[in-house]
Parts: C-alpha cells; sequence; structure tokens
C-alpha cells in the first residue's frame, strides 16, 4: 500500500518474487520490461468508474477543443468576409473644380455685410470673389453649375470594369437663397467628361465629346449619349482614372450621390461615391437678383475697387448700371 515499506521477502517462508523466475527470453535477475503507455491505459480504463471520468474529462476537453476550432474558423471566416466587404474595390477622391466659364458663382445660406468683407480672402482667382472650396466650407454651393474631379484608383488582381454612372437618391428643393457671390469674370475651366441636368427630366450623365469646343456657353447635353450606352471604363491594379463631371441646375436645388455599377471578381456590384465633407454633391439654381437677401458685387464692377455686400435690389440696379454704361460704378 502506498506509504509502507515493501516486505521483506527473505523473512516470509515460501515467499518468493514471481518476477526473480527466469522467463523465456529474461535473463535472471532482471527487470520484466513494463507494460507499453496505451496499454497501461486500457488496463486503467478497464475499471468501470475509471471509464466514467475518464470519458467525462475527454468530453470535456474534447468539446472545448472542437469548440474552440469551431470558434476560430468561424472567425478567420468572418474576418475574411468583412475584408472582403469593407475593403473599396477602388478607393476614390472627390475634388471640387474651377468653375467653368459659364458658372455664374456660389450661393451661401448666410448674409454678409461689408464689415464681414474687410477681411475676406478672395478665392482662388483673383477676380473671383469666392472660391469652390470655401464656399463649400462655408455650407454653400454652386450657382447654375457645379464642377468636380472625381480619381478612381483599382485594387483588384484582376480588372474591373465600370459599366454606368450616373445620379441618384436625387433630392431637389427651390433655389437657395442667402448671399449670392456672382462671377463677372470666367476663368479657362476644365475639360469636360460627364455632364448631366440634374433637375432636368433626363438625369443620366452625358459623354460629352473629348474634341468638344470649351467656350463661353453651356454644352448642350439634351443630343448627347448616355454614358451607359457603349461606354466602359477599366481599371487594373494600380491603375488612377479621371473623371470630370459637370451637372447643372436649372430650376432647382439639388443633392445628390453618384451610382457606380461595375465587373469586379465576377460579380455585378454598384456603389456610391460622395464627397467626404458633406455626403453629398450639390448645386443651385440662380434667383433673380432682387430676390436675394444679399449679394456680394466683385469689386471689378465698383469704383473704389472694393468688393460689397447689397441687398438683392440694389444689386439688380448696380448691375443694370454697369452693363449699359460698361464702367466701374458706385456700389455703395
Amino acid at each position: 500500500m502506498a506509504g509502507h515499506p515493501s516486505p521483506d521477502y527473505r523473512n516470509i517462508p515460501g515467499a518468493s518474487r514471481a518476477h526473480t523466475l527466469p522467463g523465456p527470453g529474461i535473463p535472471p535477475h532482471s527487470e520484466p520490461p513494463r507494460p507499453g503507455f496505451w496499454r497501461r491505459v486500457g488496463k486503467f480504463c478497464k475499471k468501470p468508474l475509471t471509464m466514467f471520468v475518464a470519458g467525462g474529462v475527454v468530453a470535456v476537453f474534447g468539446g472545448g477543443f472542437l469548440t474552440f476550432s469551431d470558434q476560430f474558423i468561424a472567425g478567420a471566416i468572418s474576418d475574411a468576409a468583412d475584408q472582403a466587404l469593407n475593403d473599396p474595390i477602388f478607393p476614390y477622391t472627390v475634388k471640387l473644380m474651377h468653375p467653368p466659364p459659364y458658372q455664374t458663382g456660389h450661393v451661401l445660406p448666410d448674409t454678409f455685410t461689408d464689415a464681414d468683407l474687410e477681411d475676406f480672402t478672395w478665392g482662388e482667382d483673383y477676380s473671383d470673389p469666392a472660391s469652390a472650396n470655401w464656399a463649400a466650407d462655408e455650407g454653400g454651393t454652386f450657382a447654375n453649375w457645379g464642377q468636380w474631379e472625381i480619381a478612381l484608383e483599382g485594387k483588384r488582381d484582376d480588372m474591373v470594369t465600370i459599366t454606368d454612372i450616373y445620379p441618384t437618391q436625387i433630392e431637389c428643393s427651390e433655389p437657395l437663397n442667402g448671399t449670392y457671390f456672382p462671377h463677372t469674370v470666367q476663368g479657362t475651366g476644365e475639360k469636360l467628361g460627364l455632364g448631366a441636368e440634374i433637375d432636368g427630366d433626363d438625369t443620366r450623365f452625358k459623354q460629352i465629346p473629348a474634341d468638344a469646343p470649351l467656350g463661353f456657353e453651356p454644352p448642350d447635353l439634351s443630343g448627347l449619349p448616355p454614358f451607359s450606352e457603349g461606354s466602359t471604363i477599366t481599371l487594373d491594379q494600380g491603375e488612377q482614372q479621371i473623371l470630370t463631371v459637370t451637372v447643372n441646375a436649372a430650376e432647382q436645388y439639388c443633392e445628390w450621390v453618384i451610382a457606380i455599377e461595375y465587373l469586379a471578381d465576377g460579380e455585378r456590384r454598384t456603389d456610391q461615391i460622395a464627397p467626404e465633407d458633406t455626403g453629398f454633391f450639390s448645386v443651385t439654381a440662380t434667383r433673380e437678383l432682387s430676390e436675394y437677401e444679399t449679394v456680394v458685387v466683385p469689386w471689378t464692377v465698383c469704383d473704389d475697387i472694393q468688393a460689397h455686400a447689397v441687398t438683392g435690389q440694389r444689386a439688380q440696379e448696380i448691375f443694370d448700371e454697369f452693363n449699359s454704361e460698361y464702367r466701374m460704378v458706385d456700389c455703395t
């Protein structure tokens, strides 16, 4: 028994250790080979209580291992699925462009006074009283025509094919009021790629020919084919494509996002893109000058070479005089 010394067989008559008798292949006075590990386990497990306890231990630990394995595999699959869903097919950036030559300015929801203009930093162009980026930061938008540059980049090993691009989730209302910053000197603009009339009957992007003249008149989109009819854009891994989109609002203020339909990894998908800061594109139709709460008359119109914030009615009078006399006028 455990804890007691082994008996002294020399003092027990007729006693002997069975293993001291030489057996076949066993030299005298040598230890017999001990049963193998699995043989001892087998003998141990023949006892009913042992079987019950051992089976329970195996079930507990075995079940835990299987549960852990299932969770690990499921987690790995979930991570891979999340990565596939959240990893964009093509990253994109949206940049406001310099106004096209026929763009008429910007409209901001707030009102301005001459005092607000004292420390005003004029826009990207010396004659542009409000740049597109500044107007957007102030909660404003393009007047009549807006222009954006969209950069798309391929990320997949296989080619991505864009089959359609179009405005979606379009919401329109009355033209913005507030402060109108009109442009009087036209910029050079950018070469057009796609154009849309966002508050018209056909809001699809139309393909503007690459050789179309860039003049002071807006493009006539009515007779141009939509992008979806026969055009595609392909993106290989690391390849970048630049789109220039121009959108007109003739009668209303509109917000929208752009949907891009494409083929990737053998599947047809649709993504939506928009400027990161606002979450939507926007452009507003203009009102009659007299209807605006405030109009900022550019310094190129005023004889003191200063911009002035005046009422819409006063702005109408100033521009009427400027256009009839072809000279700078009193803007106070």
